[in-house]
This record gives C-alpha cells, structure tokens and sequence, in this order.
C-alpha cells in the first residue's frame, strides 16, 4: 500500500489469500491487514488443496497434489502431510461421521459460516471436475454447522496451530 501512496498506482483492493480449517493463521495474522486499509480478502485453498477430501490421509495419494515427486504439491505436502494434520483429520472423521456429513462438507460450511471473513469477503470455490463446484455450492447452501462441530473444530485447531501453516 505504501509502494502504491508514493509511486502514484492504483491501490490493491482484493487480496486473495489461502484459508482453510488446517490454515487458520489468516484470522490472526493477515485478515486484519487487508481490513486496515479497506480491501476485501477472498479465500481460497479451502479444502486445503485436497488434504481435506481424506485422499492423502486415507493414503490415496495417485493423482493428487500428495502424489511423490509432484513439483505442484510441493507446497502443500509441506503444509499440510504432517502426522498432526493427519489426526486432525481422522478426528473430524470421527465427529461428523454419525451426523452424516462430508469432510468437504465441513470444512466449506464452516469457512463461510463461522470464519473471520466478513462483508464482502469471498470464497474462490474450484474443483478438479465441474461437478465438484456445483457439489461445494449445495455444500455451502446446507447453512451453519451445529454448535458443538464447530466447537470441536476450534479445539481441532488449538491443538493443531503451532504445526499449522
């Protein structure tokens, strides 16, 4: 911002950042920035490029982003294929198994629902087949989580932060 005050360019309006249940660190660290100098922020990642469909944790791993030697999922492997993620995950199993709902479920009705974005904040919603986005917008249109999930998620993640990206 300052750059753009005193070069004369145009200011950054939208910052577009990752933000996931694994990747709360935006609550704390970056949200506040962009909200200081009026931008809007728009998540994305909210499936924590995969990591949250159960695919790596199950061991899965063909064809994703957490295959070996995959140059693109370097970074998430990094991020997010550590034993703690991987509890994490098999703990929410466990949670939202007898509610019947879906990890991707969950984690995109908790992102829109019960996160720090606010008004006129977005979520970049993507898919690797077509079908996937319009599954993610019923997802979403499901509404809140109940209380005690979402409770749960927020002790998953005080357990999980110091590992977190």
């Amino acid at each position: 911002m300052q750059i753009s005050e005193d070069k004369g360019y145009v200011k950054p309006t939208v910052y577009q950042g990752q933000y996931n249940l694994l990747c709360r660190r935006p609550e704390q660290d970056l949200i506040p920035t962009p909200r200081k100098y009026g931008m809007v922020y728009n998540a994305y990642s909210l499936l924590a490029g995969g990591f949250l469909t159960d695919k790596a944790t199950a061991g899965l791993v063909a064809g994703t982003r957490f295959e070996p030697g995959k140059k693109m999922g370097a970074a998430h492997t990094n991020w997010y294929d550590k034993p703690i993620m991987h509890d994490a995950v098999r703990n929410l199993q466990k949670a939202i198994e007898p509610l019947g709902l879906t990890l991707t479920e969950v984690s995109m009705r908790r992102l829109v629902h019960y996160s720090a974005l606010g008004e006129g904040d977005g979520v970049i919603i993507g898919g690797s087949r077509f079908e996937h986005i319009g599954g993610n917008v019923k997802d979403v249109k499901r509404g809140p989580l109940p209380k005690e999930l979402v409770e749960e998620i927020d002790e998953m993640w005080e357990m999980m932060k110091d590992e977190a990206p």
